[in-house]
């Protein structure tokens, strides 16, 4: 049983049920074996985003997955940044994905925004494996542990994190278009 110094309330004001502790591989399918890893002088440009442990590497003509996935960093990940640097994606639509990330999706009963935030920032490095290069085999992540409440308050913590993302994507978007504002000005001012 997990004790929470925060928690999220129904609409009619009761409590929800206590948490549980269960393994991603109860909440999650997987989908490793669709990935395709394609070589920088093989990606034909295109619009699609191609992924790898940590973000998008490219954008290739063609893609492999369309839907909302979470990715999770297999090798190249930042395991010992994790409080600083994410060690999930949360990604939407269609891409390509290479072999640098585990592709995961909550099954049914679970949400896929909530289950990305446990994993975002989480301390998995017990079940990373590797002497020179840190790896997260498929079999090691399945047996990683997450929080689950019932499904309705997965909505809530997901929904209310989400709009802190949107309002922190909204501001640094307004302050790259002050920056290029300060620097235009002062381009004609002192040129």
């Amino acid at each position: 049983m997990f004790e929470r110094r925060i928690r999220f309330k129904d609409d009619d004001g009761s409590k929800f049920p206590e948490w549980e502790q269960k393994k991603l591989i109860s909440c999650c399918n997987g989908f490793d074996n669709l990935r395709q890893p394609i070589t920088a002088n093989l990606r034909r440009k295109g619009k699609y985003p191609y992924y790898g442990a940590n973000g998008i590497q490219d954008y290739v003509d063609d893609y492999i997955f369309d839907g909302e996935y979470i990715l999770l960093a297999e090798d190249g990940g930042h395991f010992d940044e994790f409080a600083s640097k994410p060690i999930a994606q949360f990604i939407s639509g269609r891409v390509w994905v290479n072999n640098h990330a585990h592709i995961i999706q909550a099954k049914q009963g679970y949400n896929n925004k909530y289950i990305f935030y446990c994993l975002e920032h989480k301390d998995i490095r017990k079940y990373i494996n590797g002497s020179s290069r840190a790896k997260l085999n498929q079999e090691d992540m399945w047996d990683i542990p997450i929080p689950v409440p019932c499904l309705y308050e997965q909505e809530k913590i997901a929904d209310f994190i989400t709009a802190i993302d949107c309002s922190i994507n909204d501001n640094v978007r307004q302050l790259e278009t002050l920056q290029d504002l300060k620097t235009s000005l002062l381009q004609q001012l002192f040129i």
